[in-house]
């Protein structure tokens, strides 16, 4: 029992020591893992804290035996490292609390101490930079010196100028005033000549008529006279009255014949050119960049456009304008186009500067427009974006194409029109157009005579006319014809063309649709195509509304051609 026991105490022992053992090592090794910091950590913390406390204890300390002093002279110890953390302390103000107090000093005592490092760092710099600056402030000075003589300079130029401009404002003025009294003369002294003319006039035609009426009374008694001394011849026996009737009636009429032949060679004027009449037609325009839609779908500016060339509403264009812009210019929906142009507005036909949206261009935007184009249709109509306007002729009147058609019943020409063609515009062109081939000549005032298809708009024609239209005509469905005109010295002028109505003028006499005259002689189309095989006939628009071709034949221009058939 007692070996067992001991046996058993052994185990036990050596099992235990066994034990203590793993627990050393199993320290031992949490320990060797460990830093020094992780093993003494603690205590270093509390010797430091301790340290601090100490030193800061030393330092309250050290502050209360110098409270005095330091708390008078604060601005040289504020920054001061023994006294910056007990800064609330030593000052003790009211209305702040220390800490705050203490960090509002440190964070000034930072900026002051960065101000010197700066400070000291930036010396050099503006050691360099101060003589620089010097340099610029002396240009500176120097420019601004020069600038306020320049401004003086010019302040005494402008005084001058000023000056010689006022003196020459007041000459000008009286100059002016001046010139405006010399009008203002001239204008009195012909209106009193015009006054003076007229009132000349009115007593000339006065006694213009007065010895018409007179003569009128004597021509009605030498008829009652003549009647008179028939019958008294007629009956032997009042032959002696007879006789002193005729001696009365011969003694009257030789007078008379006299006084006859003086009012008509004397009295009587005779106006060399004919009379103007009312404007001619036509002269609505548009710009030349108006875009103008084909059937075929493609848009072309209407300087572009051609005869021949058919519009989007199957319009044919049968004749082609230039026209000279007058400064009349408008706008209406970004479509520039002359005021006295004719344009559909609510169901009716308005000009152009009548419709709402109608704005008028200055004359600046019109100068810059030298020229502007229109067209002639078949339909009569030109349709440009949401606008109808009328063509050229500006048939606007109902029934205008009608009148016009109906005409064509009584030419001497076999013309097989009835019916609802009367109200077909295509015929306008067909009948009523007229225009002269290419090598037609016209006469210039002070140039050589010119190709009418080589005229330009502003030629001086020899009638002192200015061209102020070009008409290009499609000539392929206009009657042709060649006429030739006799003048007052039996000179032949001949005027190849084509259409039934060209005006001319032979001396005195008019000569209306050459059509209808015995001086007409026609041509064949291929006789009239051999000097242009385009069929392009031309006419011009001129401001005495004639012009002369051909060396001596005077001729309506392209407006006379519709004018003269103009229903009543």
């Amino acid at each position: 029992m007692i070996v067992k026991g001991y046996v058993s105490m052994n185990i036990i022992h050596v099992h235990y020591m066994s034990n203590i053992q793993k627990s050393i090592d199993f320290i031992n090794k949490a320990y060797d893992k460990l830093t020094y910091f992780d093993l003494y950590g603690a205590s270093v913390f509390f010797c430091v804290l301790l340290i601090y406390l100490l030193v800061l204890y030393y330092q309250f300390m050290r502050i209360n035996q110098n409270f005095e002093p330091v708390r008078r002279n604060w601005t040289s110890h504020r920054c001061n490292p023994v006294y910056m953390p007990f800064a609330g302390y030593i000052m003790r103000p009211k209305n702040v609390s220390w800490a705050k107090f203490a960090g509002n000093n440190a964070t000034y005592c930072v900026n002051q101490i960065l101000q010197n490092i700066a400070g000291n760092f930036m010396k050099p710099i503006y050691f360099i930079l101060y003589p620089i600056l010097g340099m610029w402030k002396l240009i500176i000075g120097i420019l601004q010196a020069i600038r306020k003589a320049f401004q003086k300079i010019r302040d005494a130029m402008s005084k001058i100028v000023a000056n010689i401009m006022n003196r020459v404002a007041s000459f000008i003025i009286i100059l002016q005033k001046m010139v405006m009294s010399l009008k203002d003369l001239f204008a009195k002294i012909r209106g009193i000549f015009v006054a003076g003319i007229y009132t000349a006039l009115g007593g000339y035609y006065a006694v213009k008529s007065a010895l018409g009426a007179l003569l009128v009374l004597c021509i009605i008694f030498l008829v009652s006279l003549a009647a008179m001394i028939i019958i008294a011849w007629m009956m032997p026996w009042t032959w002696g009255v007879a006789a002193a009737l005729t001696t009365l009636f011969v003694g009257i009429m030789i007078p008379l014949a006299y006084t006859t032949t003086w009012m008509a060679i004397i009295m009587n004027i005779k106006p060399k050119n004919k009379p103007p009449g009312k404007p001619g037609r036509g002269g609505g325009c548009f710009r030349g960049d108006t875009p103008i839609k084909l059937q075929d779908g493609s848009i072309i500016q209407i300087k572009d456009v051609r005869h021949g060339d058919v519009l989007e509403d199957g319009g044919i264009v049968t004749a082609f304008m230039i026209y000279s812009n007058s400064d009349n210019i408008g706008k209406l929906d970004n479509i520039y186009v002359t005021r006295e142009h004719y344009v559909m507005h609510d169901g009716t036909w308005k000009m152009a500067q009548s419709h709402p949206e109608f704005m008028i261009c200055d004359k600046e935007e019109n100068h810059k427009i030298k020229e502007v184009y229109c067209l002639a249709v078949s339909t009569k109509k030109i349709h440009i974006g949401d606008h109808i306007f009328a063509d050229w002729d500006d048939m606007i009147k109902p029934g205008e194409v009608y009148n016009y058609n109906k005409q064509l019943l009584h030419f001497p020409i076999n013309v097989n029109i009835e019916g609802s063609e009367l109200y077909n515009g295509k015929h306008i062109h067909s009948f009523f157009e007229g225009g002269f081939t290419g090598n037609t000549i016209v006469s210039l005032k002070n140039d050589a005579p010119r190709k009418i298809s080589e005229v330009r708009i502003g030629d001086i024609l020899d009638l002192g006319n200015i061209v102020i239209g070009i008409v290009i005509i499609d000539g392929r469905d206009i009657s042709q014809y060649k006429t030739t005109v006799y003048g007052s010295k039996k000179v032949t002028y001949e005027m190849q063309g084509a259409g039934n109505n060209i005006y001319a003028q032979n001396g005195s006499e008019n000569v209306f649709n050459v059509n209808n005259s015995t001086l007409t002689e026609f041509l064949d189309k291929d006789e009239l195509n051999a000097g242009d095989k385009d069929n392009i006939l031309y006419h011009l628009i001129t401001t005495h509304s004639n012009f002369i071709i051909n060396g001596g034949l005077t001729v309506g221009d392209y407006n006379s051609c519709l004018d003269y058939f103009e229903t009543k």
